[in-house]
């Protein structure tokens, strides 16, 4: 399963999850990797589920206030992982 996190998700967590919590089964990468940095989210999203990918991480606190970003991330099929602040 791939998963990409978004740039509310410290670099830490997203290395610290890949050594110690996931199994070869799952890639877990940041948008800080990819150079998606300060895309809106429903562009990176849309890209990354076109290339296969599974899941998104989040925690950004607007992520659910934006209606058009809502439906184009459910329009992807993506599954969405939030950490609340």
């Amino acid at each position: 399963m791939r998963i990409r996190a978004d740039e509310h998700v410290a670099p830490s967590i997203v290395r610290i999850v890949n050594e110690l919590v996931l199994s070869h089964d799952f890639e877990l990468t940041s948008i800080l990797d990819v150079g998606d940095k300060g895309k809106k989210d429903e562009y990176w999203a849309t890209a990354f589920a076109n290339d296969g990918g599974h899941a998104i991480l989040s925690a950004d606190t607007d992520f659910f206030r934006r209606p058009h970003q809502v439906v184009a991330i459910d329009d992807t099929g993506l599954r969405v992982i939030y950490l609340p602040p």
